[in-house]
Formats: C-alpha cells, structure tokens, sequence
C-alpha cells in the first residue's frame, strides 16, 4: 500500500486517522486509501506507520501486482534472514577465532528457527532491519573488504529509514571512533529525507510528526507484546500503568541506559578490537531498546539472532554462561505466537523478555571482565589485536 501510494503520489492518504490506543490497533485508514487499494487489488488493511522515508524505500514495490508483489517481498525477507543466518555463524568464527563445523550448526540454528520463519510469516519488515544492525556492526568491526565506511554508512541509513532502528548502535560507533561511518550515515541519511521531502512535501512530514509519531509511546496489554511495558499493563490488568509503577518503570529506564553507557564508555579503545566485546555491547543496546520499547512484538527479536553465534561462543566460557547463553536463545528460537492454540498466563507468556533479561546480563558480564588477548583481522587481513585486548 505505501509503495502504491507512493507511486501514485497519494500522499495524502498514506496514513491512518489514529484512533486511542496505539496506531497500529485502532486505526481507521483514509477512505482514498481504501479506494487505492480496492483499485489495485490489494488485499490486507495494515496501516503504514513508518516515516515517510519508508515509503520511498518501499517505492519499486508500487511496479508489481498484489500476487508478484507479496512473492517478491516474502523471498526479499528470507534472502535477510538467510543473511542473518551467516552473520551469525560468522560471529562464532570471530570469537573462536577460527572456521569450524560448528560455525555452520549456527547457520542453520538460526535459520530453521521458529522465530525466523514467524519474521517471515507476519510480512514485517523485521528480519531486513535485522541485518542492517548487524551489517552496521560488522563494518564497525573492519569486516567488510572495501567501502567499510560506505557499507556501514548505508546500513545505519536504511536501518534508521525503515524504524529508526539504527539509533540504538550510536553509543557504539561513537566509543569505537567510527567517524567516517557516522558521518556516511549522517549524509546518507540527509539525502533521504530531502528525497523523501521533495517526494512527499511538507504536509506528510507535518502529519507524520504530529499525527502518527506521537501515538508511539503508546503500548499495549496484547500477549504478543514482548517489551517490560507490555508485561506490567498484563500482570496490572490496568489500561495504563500506575503512578508509582509508572515512575519506578521510567526511573529504572533511565539508570539502565546511564549504567550502559558508562560501561560501554569506560573501555578501552583497544578493548574493542575483540569480537565478543563487540558484539556484547551491540546485542546490550539492541536488547535495551527492546525492554523499554513501548511495543515489542516477538519478531522484533530477529534484530538479536545473528548473536546467537556469540552466545556459543559464551557458553564455552563457563558452566553459568553456558546455562546464560543457552537460555537466551531457547527462549528466543520459540516465540510463544507461533503456537495459536496455546494460551498461557503471566509470567509465563512473556518468557521471551525474561531470555532477553538473561542476554543483557551475559552482555554486561562481558564488558565488565577484565581484557586478554583475541582478535579478529580488518578484513584485509591485518592483526588488529593488541597486549590490551580483551576476551
């Protein structure tokens, strides 16, 4: 639908009238959206929610029938979660800091996962952000041949444009000092939005802002939402949390990002030429986002599959890492909705996020250990370890 009304320049009927809860429940699509549709032959009645950026992005869609168009999207999302999949096994090889056969059973743990063909079954963009991050954190970490900045640049550009995902990794590339990528995505990002702008006009950005993006901070009680707001408004039974739930919930948000960031921050800049440091504080940030995130539907969790390959990695290290590390990824392989039949009460159903309590801490467990020597190349090649490294 965005794609069509792109291409058609309906800007004015891309999104929704909002209705009380978050965007995506209630809303009522524009009666020329509708017509759009019925003229296309487009089944379904998402909503479109995402920046206007988006829509460009999804522009090529607009070329294809419904039918062509679905076929083209679904193969478009399992050649990303296929990239997820390699991405992961080659986290392991990083961190073991050699290629072995259990690099490929890390491919094809997450491949076969129900998780992955959940992010595929719902359609959602999910898996294609997925590998954005985790491109953009492999080109912070040199493994990229050539263009490392361009291809990391790029990577944090469309992660941003399609849910501003790419956000979370900023902390990150600023401690690792990777200007040059920070600054192909600040231009990158610039020359998408005055697209976009030129595109869609002023009217859309206003409306978008001040219409749709406002409603974000709404969550929901519905049992697929996965985030620590969802659970409360669950385990409460309250349409919105308490006062004094309310102000400890945001009290413990912000002492989690401040405590974080200062690990994160405190390392030395040698530190970060090890791959499980890396990568703990890549998933630590991804992971924090999903926690507090108003809405955290269980596809969200492909953003954390290609650090499956470091938790392996982790639960080599350690009888309770082993355990850590295993528990992150049981209860993220299985996301509860895959199984329509099964209704189960709380805290049970939010088993996922309790995983994701466990990942966060094995992240933060490794950015507080002390540093030893491992290493990984800068993809041509050349040592960048150092007496200092850590892992």
């Amino acid at each position: 639908m965005p794609a069509v009304a792109a291409r058609c320049g309906a800007w004015d009927a891309l999104y929704p009238t909002p209705g009380k809860e978050y965007v995506g429940r209630d809303s009522v699509p524009k009666p020329a959206m509708v017509h759009l549709g019925a003229q296309h032959h487009i089944i379904g009645d998402e909503p479109f929610v995402y920046p206007p950026c988006a829509a460009v992005l999804l522009y090529p869609l607009g070329f294809f029938s419904f039918p062509i168009a679905h076929w083209v999207w679904t193969l478009f999302l399992c050649a990303s979660s296929w990239g997820l999949a390699l991405f992961g096994g080659k986290a392991f090889a990083l961190c073991a800091e050699r290629e072995s056969r259990v690099q490929g059973m890390v491919v094809l743990l997450t491949a076969c996962s129900l998780l992955i063909y959940r992010s595929i079954r719902v359609l959602n963009i999910s898996p294609f952000v997925a590998l954005c991050l985790i491109a953009s954190v492999f080109s912070f970490m040199g493994q990229f041949k050539t263009a490392k900045s361009l291809a990391g640049g790029l990577a944090m550009t469309l992660g941003a444009g399609l849910k501003l995902a790419s956000a979370a990794l900023v902390p990150l590339a600023v401690a690792m000092r990777q200007w040059r990528t920070l600054a192909v995505a600040m231009v990158l990002t610039a020359a998408l939005l005055l697209l976009s702008y030129q595109m869609a006009g002023r009217a859309t950005f206003v409306e978008y802002f001040t219409r749709i993006a406002p409603t974000f901070g709404l969550s929901s009680d519905m049992v697929s939402n996965k985030s620590l707001q969802g659970f409360l408004l669950r385990a409460t039974g309250a349409a919105t949390l308490p006062p004094a739930i309310r102000y400890a919930y945001r009290a413990l948000e912000a002492a989690s990002l401040a405590g974080l960031l200062w690990l994160i921050f405190r390392q030395p800049y040698a530190s970060w030429h090890s791959p499980p440091r890396v990568f703990a504080a890549s998933a630590a940030l991804i992971g924090w986002m999903l926690i507090f995130s108003p809405l955290c539907w269980e596809h969200y969790f492909s953003y954390l599959c290609p650090f499956w390959g470091w938790l392996i990695w982790e639960a080599s290290q350690g009888p309770w890492k082993r355990f850590a590390a295993l528990t992150a990824i049981v209860t993220q392989w299985v996301p509860l909705p895959i199984l329509l039949w099964l209704h189960v009460p709380e805290p049970i159903n939010s088993y996922m996020l309790w995983g994701l309590f466990v990942m966060c801490g094995l992240a933060v467990a490794r950015l507080i250990a002390q540093p030893r020597r491992l290493s990984y190349t800068n993809g041509s090649g050349a040592d960048l370890a150092s007496p200092a490294n850590s892992e």
